[in-house]
């Protein structure tokens, strides 16, 4: 997603800066504070944990749905799918050939 030119544009007006502090929220260092300026007015927000962290975890659905994105933007939705299938379930493989091989797409003739 961040590689699509409308967000490539918005990156271009974002400026990122650290604050330094000792202070440490859900295992990360610092604060978790965002602030938005727009020409509409100002937006703050403080997070104290992280999605995916241990204070804050993912259900299967959602780990799930996040997987077949991501590998969504590579794979057709039918070979992530079996991608995915495949790792849920890499402990009963007999080899791991056919796993390793469905992490890349499939080449058309």
């Amino acid at each position: 997603m961040v590689n699509r030119p409308d967000v490539r544009r918005l990156m271009q007006k974002v400026r990122r800066y650290r604050i330094e502090d000792s202070r440490t929220f859900s295992g990360t260092i610092g604060y978790n504070d965002l602030t938005i300026r727009t020409t509409r007015g100002e937006f703050k927000m403080h997070v104290d944990k992280t999605p995916g962290s241990p204070a804050w975890p993912v259900s299967s659905d959602e780990r799930d749905e996040k997987f077949l994105d991501c590998a969504g933007r590579v794979l057709s939705g039918a070979e992530a799918r079996t991608l995915l299938d495949m790792l849920l379930n890499c402990r009963s493989l007999a080899d791991v050939g056919p796993l390793v091989r469905a992490t890349a797409p499939r080449m058309n003739p």
